[in-house]
């Protein structure tokens, strides 16, 4: 997989030197790195960077400290790219996520499925049953799919809408039209009816 599919985006809302947790965020340590290198970093940039394994400290290092940008990739050969990483903290949740109405499929076994240690995953659903069946999937399949109903209903959608505005006026006659008859056009014209 080409690197540019790892980089992770973030912009500057600030100088980076005045960040305070500076040494906590992935996207303020690589452009301290780059003015470091005399490269031009200002508020409102996009930060590129991606996360590397670090030789020699392992699970101890900050996903900072982790933090680089893809064009030091080319500059030290000895970086690589932390795949497990993304796999965890990208990946793993994204997939879980997607594939969670699907029956049969569990975090425990897409992580199987990742390469990763599937008991970690295995036993938090444990955990989950045992404290009362929280994160039923078949209950959350419904309560979503009623929402995206609801959503994509018009009439549910804006049934209890209220506005204190007055509406909008039609440049061509004049005519004002209510919010609640704009938004509900075919409650208003089968109540005419």
């Amino acid at each position: 997989v080409p690197t540019a599919k790892y980089i992770i985006t973030k912009a500057l809302t600030k100088d980076p030197k005045d960040y305070p947790d500076a040494k906590n965020q992935p996207h303020v340590q690589v452009a301290l790195r780059l003015m470091a290198r005399g490269k031009p970093v200002r508020p409102g940039q996009e930060i590129e960077y991606v996360i590397c394994e670090v030789a020699g400290e392992g699970a101890k290092s900050s996903l900072a400290e982790k933090a680089r940008h893809p064009h030091e990739l080319t500059l030290d050969p000895t970086l690589k790219l932390d795949i497990a990483w993304y796999k965890k903290q990208q990946v793993h949740p994204l997939v879980s996520r997607l594939l969670a109405v699907v029956e049969d499929t569990s975090p425990a076994r897409i992580a199987e499925c990742l390469g990763m240690d599937a008991a970690r995953f295995h036993q938090a659903a444990l955990a989950r049953e045992a404290v009362g069946g929280a994160g039923d999937l078949p209950s959350y399949a419904e309560a979503a799919g009623a929402d995206i109903s609801a959503i994509f209903d018009r009439k549910a959608r804006w049934k209890e809408f209220q506005s204190t505005l007055p509406g909008v006026k039609c440049l061509k006659c004049g005519e004002l039209s209510s919010w609640k008859q704009l938004l509900t056009p075919e409650q208003l014209s089968q109540a005419e009816a």
